[in-house]
């Protein structure tokens, strides 16, 4: 399937909806055009007027995301808003392209998941691996106003996953800043 947001699947809602993924595979979806986001899944837009008041959450207790591309941000998920628990599941082998929608200077890109402004992401058991990001953050990257929490007891794996960045401070993995400012990232042994 092919979208300008969530290739896969768009989540959008009010307070108190959210979208649980409990198995299956999301695959082969593409996310295309200038602000696209979210090849597999993507929590709401990066144009801030199409989810005016609204919010998007996913929980995600097992399942895969796999093969999908955007041409923007998130490759496997996209979180312009709200917040995601991924308590289970893979998100591997997504490619976020980046420098098709002209974001040359915008180094968080996200292969396997980008977390965008206020969104919040929490990450348990589950495994990101061998995604993709033009820019920075194969596997996760995140704005500096966003909230990243990786619980390493409940066995969240983050390996293999590519940037072809060339700014080398970057890390593959995970892009946690751009200039002076960091996103909150907490990688703790208790919830």
């Amino acid at each position: 399937e092919r979208g300008a947001c969530g290739g896969g699947v768009y989540g959008i809602g009010t307070e108190g909806q959210m979208m649980e993924m409990t198995g299956g595979v999301i695959s082969l979806n593409t996310a295309t055009g200038t602000r696209s986001s979210g090849g597999g899944i993507s929590l709401g837009s990066r144009n801030d007027r199409l989810h005016d008041g609204l919010t998007a959450r996913l929980v995600m207790n097992g399942g895969t995301l796999t093969k999908n591309h955007a041409d923007g941000w998130g490759g496997g998920i996209n979180m312009s808003i709200g917040s995601a628990e991924i308590n289970a599941g893979n998100i591997t082998s997504n490619v976020a392209q980046g420098s098709m929608s002209g974001l040359q200077n915008d180094y968080w890109i996200g292969g396997g998941i980008y977390v965008d402004k206020q969104a919040t992401l929490h990450i348990k058991n589950v495994e990101i691996a061998e995604n993709t990001a033009q820019w920075g953050g194969g596997g996760i990257a995140a704005c500096p106003t966003a909230t990243v929490e990786i619980y390493r007891i409940q066995g969240g794996v983050i390996h293999d996953n590519r940037s072809k960045d060339v700014y080398k401070n970057y890390l593959s993995d995970i892009v946690v800043n751009q200039t002076n400012y960091r996103p909150a990232i907490a990688i703790s042994s208790y919830m």
